[in-house]
C-alpha cells in the first residue's frame, strides 16, 4: 500500500531564515526518492514545472510532511550545519554525533545503527541549513516518514506570503544572459552586508550579523521588487579585533569593496543601489562609498541601524546604554533566531567610562573595557521587544528602498 506524503502548515514556529535554493533542489531529490519507494507526495502551490516558486516553497511558519498515520514518535531532529546532516535515535533521545558509521542506502539516504542494534535509514540532505531546523521521521526498514522545516517570517506574514512568489529576484540564481535582461537603469539592487565572524558576547554567535542580514534579505525579497545581490560578509569592524574570531577590514578596503561591487553591477545598467546594512561601524565606510558613487551619478543609500527604527527602540529600551550584543540586538535575535541565543549566558556589561573600541583587557587607553564583548545589558532582552524593533526595521528598510526607487534616474 503506497504511503501518501502531505505537506501541512505548522503553527507557533519561530522565525528562521528562508530555505536556500540548494536546499529546495535537494528536497525535490528526496521527493523523488519517496516516489521510488512507492510513496506519493503533494506540494501545495508548487510544482517542478514552476521553478520561480522554488525559493519560496518553504516560506511560512513551516511545513511538515505527514505520512498516513505512521509518524507517531519516530520524528527526530537533524544535526545542523553546512553539508550533510544526519539524524539518529538513541534510547529514545535524538542525538547529533560528530560522525556516523554509515552505509549509503539505495535511495540516497543513510543506513545507521541507532544504538539499539537495529538499522534505521535516515536522510543525508546536503542542505546548507544556517539555522534551518529539520526534523525527519523514519520507519524501521527505510521509508521516510517526515521532514519538518521552519523558515523565516512571522506566522501571519508567512501564511500570506506562502501563496505567492517572491517579488524580488536573487541575482545568484540567474545565468549571465538572464541577468543582462534585468540589470536595467530602473532596477534597484540590494546588497546585504553583515559580518559572518565577529564577536557578540558569550550568548550570541560570531555569525550574528550575517544572520541578521540573511533574515532581512528574506523579508525584503518577499515584499519588494528588487534584485538581491550576494551578501558581503567582511567589512570594517575595528572595535572587536581584541576578541578571537572577529574579522576586520581596513577602512579603505571596506569602502573600496562596496564601491567595486557597485561598479561591477552598474557597468551593465543599474544606477540605484541600497546596502542592507546591519552594523554600526560600517556606517563610516558606507558614507565614504556613497560620496564616491554619487559623484559618478549612481544613486546609493544604506541602512542606518541607529536611526531606521529609532522610535521603536526607544519604546522598548530599558538599558541605560549600549549598542552591541545588548538588550536590543539580543531581543532581535530572540525574535529571528531564538535557537542561536543562550540567555543563561547573557550579561550586563556597559562600562560608562569607555572612550573607544571594546577591549577585554582593563586599563587600555582609548578603549571601552568589556570582558564579555557586550556593551549594554543583554539580560533585559525579550522576544517581544525584538518583534517591535525588527518589524519597524523591516518597514523602515522598505520605505528607504521605495524612496530610492522614486529618485529620478
Amino acid at each position: 500500500m503506497p504511503h501518501q506524503v502531505l505537506f501541512q502548515p505548522l503553527t507557533g514556529c519561530d522565525e528562521l531564515p528562508l530555505a536556500p535554493q540548494a536546499g529546495i533542489d535537494r528536497i525535490l531529490q528526496l521527493v523523488g526518492a519517496l516516489r521510488r519507494v512507492e510513496s506519493s507526495y503533494i506540494l501545495p502551490g508548487f510544482s517542478p514545472g514552476r521553478p520561480q516558486l522554488a525559493t519560496r516553497l518553504f516560506d511560512g511558519c513551516g511545513e511538515r510532511i505527514m505520512s498516513s498515520g505512521l509518524l507517531a514518535s519516530h520524528a527526530v531532529p537533524v544535526c545542523r550545519g553546512w553539508g550533510n546532516v544526519y539524524a539518529r535515535r538513541e534510547s529514545g533521545v535524538s542525538t547529533c554525533p560528530g560522525s556516523l558509521e554509515s552505509e549509503r542506502a539505495p535511495w540516497g539516504g543513510l543506513e545507521t545503527d541507532d544504538g539499539s542494534g537495529e538499522r534505521s535509514q535516515t536522510v543525508s540532505s546536503g542542505i546548507p541549513s544556517r539555522g534551518l531546523p529539520m526534523r525527519l521521521g523514519v520507519i524501521r526498514g527505510g521509508v521516510i516518514l517526515a521532514l519538518c522545516f521552519a523558515v523565516a517570517a512571522p506566522a501571519a506574514q508567512a501564511q500570506a506570503a506562502a501563496s505567492a512568489a517572491p517579488r524580488g529576484i536573487v541575482l545568484g540564481d540567474l545565468t549571465w544572459m538572464e541577468a543582462e535582461k534585468i540589470l536595467t537603469a530602473d532596477a534597484v539592487i540590494v546588497i546585504p552586508l553583515g559580518a559572518e565572524s565577529k564577536e557578540h558576547g558569550p550568548h550570541l554567535r560570531l555569525d550574528n550579523d550575517f544572520r541578521l542580514a540573511t533574515y532581512f534579505r528574506g523579508r525584503i525579497l518577499a515584499a519588494s521588487n528588487v534584485i538581491m545581490a550576494p551578501t558581503i560578509n567582511y567589512n570594517f569592524y575595528p572595535a572587536f579585533v581584541d576578541y578571537p574570531g572577529s574579522t576586520h577590514l581596513r577602512f579603505e578596503t571596506a569602502r573600496d569593496l562596496i564601491v567595486d561591487v557597485v561598479h561591477s553591477l552598474a557597468h551593465h545598467g543599474p544606477r540605484k543601489f541600497y546596502v542592507l546594512n546591519t552594523g554600526v561601524s560600517t556606517l563610516r565606510p558606507l558614507a565614504a562609498a556613497a560620496a564616491v558613487l554619487r559623484a559618478e551619478g549612481i544613486q546609493f543609500t544604506y541602512t542606518d541601524v541607529l536611526h531606521v527604527a529609532e522610535a521603536a527602540e526607544a519604546s522598548v529600551r530599558q538599558q541605560a546604554r549600549g549598542t552591541h550584543a545588548d538588550e536590543i540586538e539580543t531581543s532581535m535575535m530572540l525574535y529571528m533566531y531564538p535557537d542561536r541565543v543562550d540567555m543563561a549566558k547573557a550579561v550586563k556589561d556597559d562600562d560608562p567610562q569607555g572612550t573607544g573600541p571594546l577591549s577585554r583587557r582593563p586599563g587600555v587607553p582609548g578603549t571601552t573595557y568589556s570582558p564579555s564583548g557586550v556593551w549594554g545589558d543583554a539580560t533585559l532582552a525579550t522576544r517581544e521587544k525584538g518583534r517591535v524593533v525588527v518589524e519597524a526595521m523591516v518597514a523602515g528598510m522598505l520605505r528607504e528602498i521605495e524612496a530610492l526607487r522614486a529618485l529620478p534616474e
